[in-house]
C-alpha cells in the first residue's frame, strides 16, 4: 500500500539530527537573557519570546519565557480594597512614567502616580493624596527572593533637606508585596502636586538611616537634590514631571510647617478639613499625633458611669 501523503510530508520535512543538549541549554539561556533586556512594565498579559532556529540538519522551536509584570491597575487591585486607586491609574489624569534605573544590584522603575481627592472613601480626613508605584527587580534578571534588605520609596522636596523633609514627616504611608520575584510598593502622602512649581525628587533606598545618609546629596545653595556618586548601594532618585499651574503655595506651607513642627494642631489644620466640629477635630487630631495628655483629658473628657 503505497504511503498517503501525510505521511509522505512528515517523513520529508522531520529532522534528521537533534542538538545536543549543551547547545539547547545555550540557546535558551541567550533566550532569557535577551527577553529580560527588553522588559517593558505595565503589560497586562504574560509575555512569550518564540526563537525559531534552522539548522543545516533539521529543525526545532525553542520557546523562553518572559516575566510578566503587573499593570498599575492590578498592583492596586492586590494592595487595596474597594478603592478608586486602580480606576484613577487608568484615568487620563495618571501620570505614566515608566523610568527605570539600575544601582546597588537592583533595576528600580518608577512606573508612576495619581493624585487628587475621592480616590479613598472619606470619613472626614482629607484624602487629597499622591499614589506612586515603584516597582524593585535583581538587575541580574533573577527573581527577588523576600530577604532583601527593606527599602524606602519617599518623595523629596527641592530645596529642603531630605533627612528631615521627606515620606514620614509627610504622613506617609505604604503596602508591598512580591509577585514573581518582583517587589510592587505603593506609597502615598499628602498631594505632591502642591509643590509642583518647586520641584519634586522620588528616591529609592534602603530603610535604614544609616544607609538613608550615604545615599543622597543635599546642595543647601542651589536647594538640588542628587544621588551619591561614592555610594555603591540602592539609591535611585527621579523627577516626577508636574504641571506647575497645579501648584497650590498655600497648601505647601502648611505641609512644610507641620514637617517642621508636627503639632496637633497643623495636623488639624491640614488634613482633618472635613470635620466641622472643631472640638472633635481637634480630639482626633491629638489622638493621630499621640498628643493626649493627662491634663487634656482633664479638660475635655469626663468619666464614663459603670465602667
Amino acid at each position: 500500500m503505497k504511503p498517503d501523503m501525510d505521511t509522505l510530508l512528515t517523513n520529508a520535512f522531520s529532522p534528521k539530527e537533534e542538538p545536543n543538549s549543551r547547545l539547547n541549554q545555550t540557546i535558551l539561556e541567550k533566550a532569557n537573557t535577551q527577553a529580560a533586556s527588553r522588559r517593558r512594565p505595565f503589560r497586562s498579559a504574560a509575555a512569550a519570546v518564540a526563537i525559531l532556529l534552522i539548522l543545516a540538519a533539521g529543525s526545532f522551536t525553542a520557546i523562553a519565557a518572559v516575566r510578566h509584570y503587573l499593570s498599575a491597575s492590578q498592583i492596586v487591585d492586590l494592595a487595596f480594597i474597594d478603592t478608586g486607586i486602580a480606576e484613577a491609574f487608568e484615568s487620563d489624569d495618571a501620570i505614566i512614567i515608566n523610568e527605570s534605573q539600575t544601582c546597588g544590584g537592583y533595576t528600580v522603575t518608577l512606573l508612576g502616580m495619581v493624585s487628587g481627592e475621592g480616590l479613598v472613601e472619606d470619613d472626614g480626613m482629607d484624602y487629597n493624596e499622591s499614589y506612586l508605584i515603584v516597582m524593585l527587580e535583581n538587575a541580574d534578571g533573577s527573581a527577588l527572593t523576600g530577604d532583601e534588605p527593606d527599602i524606602l520609596v519617599s518623595p523629596y522636596i527641592h530645596g529642603y533637606d531630605p533627612l528631615t523633609y521627606n515620606w514620614f514627616s509627610m504622613g506617609g504611608s505604604g503596602r508591598s508585596f512580591l509577585e514573581e520575584g518582583v517587589l510592587y510598593e505603593i506609597i502615598s502622602c499628602r498631594n505632591l502636586e502642591c509643590f509642583a512649581d518647586i520641584g519634586v525628587y522620588v528616591g529609592v533606598s534602603e530603610y535604614r538611616y544609616s544607609k538613608r545618609i550615604e545615599s543622597f546629596l543635599f546642595d543647601e545653595e542651589t536647594g538640588k537634590i542628587s544621588r551619591n556618586p561614592d555610594y555603591d548601594g540602592l539609591n535611585a532618585l527621579f523627577e516626577l514631571p508636574l504641571d506647575p499651574s497645579k501648584a497650590d503655595n498655600e497648601t505647601a506651607e502648611k505641609l512644610i510647617e507641620y514637617m517642621e513642627n508636627p503639632t496637633a494642631e497643623a495636623y488639624a489644620e491640614l488634613y482633618l478639613t472635613g470635620i466641622e466640629d472643631e472640638e472633635l477635630k481637634l480630639w482626633l487630631a491629638y489622638l493621630e499625633c499621640h498628643e493626649v495628655t493627662l491634663d487634656y483629658l482633664e479638660q475635655h473628657a469626663t468619666v464614663a458611669e459603670g465602667v
